[in-house]
């Protein structure tokens, strides 16, 4: 029907408001949306990067739908305008997340501070024929990504240091990387054994990692690879003590 009622016409308002609703801000002097509380998250709630103005200068909140991960903020060195990412169920949006994750036997308590730093020193993960990476910073290092596609790589002190590695973000350089606007936070968890996981987890609203697409299938790989890197690196660097 074309008067609003029926299915189509419930379709149609169901997909103006996720037009509506996932629109980014238009400016980095004010948010234009609250950020997600904790009820407001999860599989069937939202996350994505905000805008924050302060006097210190211009933030960026990243706030993870998955629960699990720690918001996080860096300045607004990319030129980000910020994204909403909606529900799991929303596949008019082309919004996305994912997750690779790789579990070591590296003990967390003894090494944190080390892992921290070794995610640091690799930040995205090393493809042949690219310029070697460069180790994340306070204000942001550019690394070409994936063959031309810029990030800036922060650093950025742990939320909970009795759970987490101190992290780093990657986040689309605007106009630079073929999936802006995105990020990835990287960061060592401590599991109930003591051990660490390597953690890389991403949110971004590009077309090409639309949920039904298969092009986000090469994530974990990717990722996982650059995790066996830093546990290979860590363990490199660990005391001989060291359990």
């Amino acid at each position: 029907m074309a008067d609003g009622t029926g299915i189509a016409g419930q379709w149609e308002r169901l997909a103006a408001w996720f037009r509506s609703s996932g629109q980014p801000a238009a400016d980095s002097t004010t948010p234009s949306r609250s950020f997600p509380s904790m009820d407001e998250r999860g599989p069937w709630g939202r996350g994505g990067s905000y805008p924050v103005a302060s006097e210190n200068g211009d933030y960026l909140m990243l706030t993870p739908r998955d629960k699990n991960v720690p918001s996080v903020m860096i300045p607004n060195t990319v030129g980000a305008k910020g994204f909403e990412v909606g529900p799991a169920y929303d596949i008019v949006h082309q919004d996305h997340t994912y997750q690779a994750k790789l579990d070591t036997d590296i003990p967390f308590d003894q090494n944190a501070a080390l892992i921290g730093a070794t995610i640091a020193k690799h930040p995205v993960p090393e493809l042949p024929w690219s310029p070697p990476e460069q180790p994340a910073s306070d204000t942001g290092t550019r690394n070409d990504a994936l063959y031309g596609d810029y990030v800036k790589s922060f650093t950025v002190a742990s939320p909970d240091p009795s759970k987490y590695t101190d992290m780093t973000v990657n986040y689309t350089v605007s106009g630079e990387h073929r999936l802006d606007e995105g990020y990835v936070i990287r960061y060592g968890e401590k599991q109930p054994d003591g051990t660490t996981s390597l953690i890389s987890y991403g949110e971004g609203n590009a077309l090409v990692q639309h949920p039904l697409s298969p092009a986000h299938l090469v994530n974990s790989p990717l990722w996982n690879t650059s995790h066996r890197t830093i546990r290979d690196d860590v363990k490199a660097q660990m005391s001989p003590t060291t359990p």
